[in-house]
């Protein structure tokens, strides 16, 4: 029999909650997957959505945001302002990609993007080797990345995608 949960635990104590209801708004956005330049189709898509994150170089085929939500950097993005693998801290800001149309789709309460974001701000929880101009101290902007990893996208074909 489960045990029942603790919310007085201090992983629930700590737990952002994130509802339509309480003004934070949870951003959701597909992955960008190519080979080359041409989009992938939908059946591709499908296939690369059902790899493991380990076959994709842990790249996710969907991403989720909020301001406010703890999250935990999975690349060396920029060793020399200590942003990298392991770096735990919270989204502080999102800057949205300028082709977003004026009005978006919000489906169950989240707002669907067709792009990830043009950048992410992020706090880490410790310490910083840098500072930025015209940024709050401790406050890093990252910039989504392409990723390139092989896979078999069907009829037993393996391409690069990015």
């Amino acid at each position: 029999m489960n045990e029942p949960i603790n919310f007085e635990s201090l992983e629930w104590l700590s737990a952002i909650l994130i509802t339509p209801r309480n003004s934070t708004r949870l951003y959701s956005y597909p992955a960008e997957d190519s080979i080359g330049s041409i989009t992938l189709d939908n059946t591709q898509c499908l296939h690369i959505a059902h790899l493991s994150t380990k076959q994709s170089r842990n790249l996710e085929s969907c991403i989720e945001l909020a301001v406010g939500m703890k999250a935990m950097v999975l690349a060396n993005i920029a060793t020399e302002a200590d942003l990298v693998n392991g770096m735990r801290g919270v989204v502080t800001g999102i800057i949205l990609d300028e082709r977003e149309p004026p009005y978006l789709e919000v489906v169950n309460g989240v707002t669907m993007l067709r792009y990830p974001p043009a950048a992410v701000f992020f706090k880490p929880d410790g310490a910083m080797a840098v500072r930025l101009a015209n940024l709050p101290e401790g406050l890093l902007p990252i910039i989504p990345q392409e990723a390139k990893f092989q896979a078999d996208i069907g009829k037993n074909r393996c391409r690069t995608i990015t």
